[in-house]
């Protein structure tokens, strides 16, 4: 709202970033206060813009967010294995986990779920949940009344979050709601096949069946059973990292994101404010 004020009483275009989803509130719709442009994040929040805040197409401008490659490189095997020795997960398991933040929207109480439905059909796995948050606690009483045994594993992050991501064999992120899925770019930029739900701005990034799955949300089985194809589809999981890998490198670059955000204010100065 201050910026809004500001960019008005001194003619300087105003820019913002949509990051998600919000409730369209009456004083949010009142006050919408989105800026001469507005960044959306995924063709799902431009959507959430126009429909729920009647922002105009024009005033739209679509730029993924982006993670940087270099940066993300795939450990290495010796790597991985030192990790998983530091975690305390055997040499011999499929690792199949989610890092970030313990909140309801994730939904990984439906990963936990999934668990039970997974180790009837593949016992060389285990699970990791990387993170913390004020979720958590909820997610482990979900934990200790199901039958998991030893199989799942809470582990709260010594070190950038993203490099637990190299433990794991499959990434999941089960979430009820996603902008994009920043999680999610940077499973695929380590070369880590992921399972994601089908929402928000999550299609974006996973073309089902070829850069990733996708499942319904808050569906326990069908999740255990993408699961299960991957860990028994060797061949699937190598097509999905390479796609993944190649697509993310190709349109969701940290690079990318930043060259067309400067396109975009370049732009504007170039029009000037009252052009706007």
């Amino acid at each position: 709202v201050l910026a809004t004020f500001l960019s008005k009483k001194n003619a300087i275009p105003l820019v913002t970033t949509c990051h998600g989803f919000f409730r369209p509130r009456w004083h949010r719709r009142m006050f919408p206060c989105w800026g001469d442009t507005v960044i959306a994040i995924s063709s799902q929040v431009k959507q959430h813009l126009m429909t729920d805040f009647g922002v105009a197409e024009k005033d739209i401008c679509l730029i993924h967010s982006g993670v940087d490659i270099e940066r993300l490189k795939a450990a290495s095997p010796e790597e991985k294995a030192a990790l998983k020795k530091e975690i305390g997960i055997g040499q011999n398991h499929y690792v199949v986990g989610s890092a970030g933040r313990f909140s309801t929207v994730k939904g990984l109480e439906y990963l936990i779920k999934a668990i039970p439905h997974v180790i009837q059909e593949e016992q060389s796995v285990r699970f990791l949940l990387v993170g913390y948050g004020k979720d958590e606690s909820r997610l482990r009483t979900i934990a200790r009344q199901l039958p998991l045994g030893n199989t799942l594993m809470f582990y709260r992050p010594k070190r950038d979050i993203e490099c637990y991501l190299d433990v794991m064999d499959i990434f999941i992120a089960p979430s009820l709601q996603e902008g994009l899925g920043l999680s999610i770019l940077e499973a695929q930029a380590k070369q880590i096949p992921v399972i994601a739900s089908n929402v928000g701005g999550i299609p974006d990034i996973i073309d089902h069946r070829v850069t990733g799955l996708l499942v319904n949300p808050k569906d326990p089985s069908a999740l255990a059973a993408a699961i299960v194809r991957l860990l028994r589809e060797a061949q699937t999981r190598e097509y999905i990292r390479q796609n993944a890998f190649h697509r993310v490198s190709q349109e969701f670059s940290l690079g990318q994101m930043v060259d067309k955000t400067e396109q975009l204010y370049q732009a504007l100065l170039a029009k000037g404010y009252n052009d706007l």
